[in-house]
């Protein structure tokens, strides 16, 4: 019950198909530079047959790679000095909106400082006659200052 049409593994051309699509594809470098370069013998020795090609083929694109330079990015060659305009103008705006948020921020950490030095004010007039109280107050105050300020000195230094 064999199928007529289907080859048998043994057939002459079915191992041509076979040995044509398991060689990998070598890039050669040029001559002068695989001669300087090639791997030595006693190295391959260590090496499986099987991956002996593998490695060949890396180690040529590698040193290929080294002598031939970048190689040009397509896109490139399309940019034309309207893209460059645009790109500068997107980045002029960015650094406007940049600049904005600063100064938000500025002003918000602005009024922040205000309102805690206005509520310190209005602790230190209702507790100026309690001597205990203003002596925790303060120390209590100096503590949360103190371990904001580090707190902020490590964010920026991260």
């Amino acid at each position: 019950m064999s199928d007529p049409e289907k080859k048998h593994p043994t057939d002459p051309e079915e191992k041509k198909e076979e040995s044509s699509t398991n060689k990998p594809s070598v890039v050669q470098p040029p001559k002068n530079i695989a001669s300087e370069f090639d791997i030595p013998e006693e190295v391959l020795a260590d090496i499986p047959l099987e991956d002996r090609n593998k490695i060949k083929s890396v180690f040529q694109k590698t040193i290929f790679g080294m002598f031939s330079g970048r190689v040009p990015n397509p896109i490139m060659d399309k940019i034309t000095s309207d893209h460059i305009t645009t790109l500068i103008k997107n980045a002029d705006t960015h650094d406007q909106r940049d600049r904005r948020e600063r100064v938000g921020i500025r002003y918000f950490q602005l009024a922040i400082i205000i309102i805690v030095l206005v509520f310190i004010g209005l602790l230190v007039y209702v507790f100026k006659d309690n001597k205990d109280v203003m002596i925790g107050l303060i120390s209590g105050l100096m503590g949360f200052g103190g371990g904001f300020g580090i707190g902020k000195l490590y964010k920026k230094s991260r």
